[in-house]
């Protein structure tokens, strides 16, 4: 006796997401586009990351330094050198806002290459050449449990 023929889902093309969606429509230079734009994302992040880092680290250092060695003998000193505010140590509050602007600036632009609109169109196309969106799913016992098994067709 062989088992039932799993259940077919249709899946609306638009839930498909990033370079994946314009692989199945036969765009691979988008998805080639997608891919470039998403590392750029993440090397963004990955530098801003970093950057900030160092920045908090060297004013951190900077600071301790100037406590550890400058106010004991500005104490008993009354050098007018000492007498001063705390001051903007430039570079590492320049790293420390550029860190956070290259963590912040990726969630302003879209990785997609085209509108909103040019997906759905590609979409329609891709639906209208036949390509087939349909997914089946069935449940599978397990060793401590059950298991979902998915299969598609694209």
């Amino acid at each position: 006796m062989s088992p039932p023929p799993l259940p077919r889902l249709a899946l609306d093309p638009l839930m498909i997401e990033g370079a994946a969606f314009y692989d199945v429509v036969g765009r691979p230079d988008l998805a080639a586009a997608y891919r470039a734009r998403h590392a750029w994302a993440v090397a963004s992040r990955v530098a801003g990351g970093i950057s900030l880092g160092l920045g908090v680290l060297v004013w951190t250092t900077a600071q301790a330094v100037n406590v550890t060695f400058q106010a004991p003998f500005c104490a008993t000193s009354s050098d007018p050198s000492c007498i001063k505010g705390t001051g903007t140590l430039w570079v590492p509050d320049v790293m420390m806002v550029g860190g956070l602007a290259l963590l912040v600036l990726p969630a302003l632009w879209s990785n997609d290459p085209v509108s909103f609109e040019e997906k759905e169109r590609l979409a329609s196309e891709a639906m209208s050449r036949g390509v087939s969106w349909n997914v089946s799913a069935a449940p599978a016992p397990g060793g401590q449990g059950g298991t979902i098994v998915l299969g598609g067709r694209f």
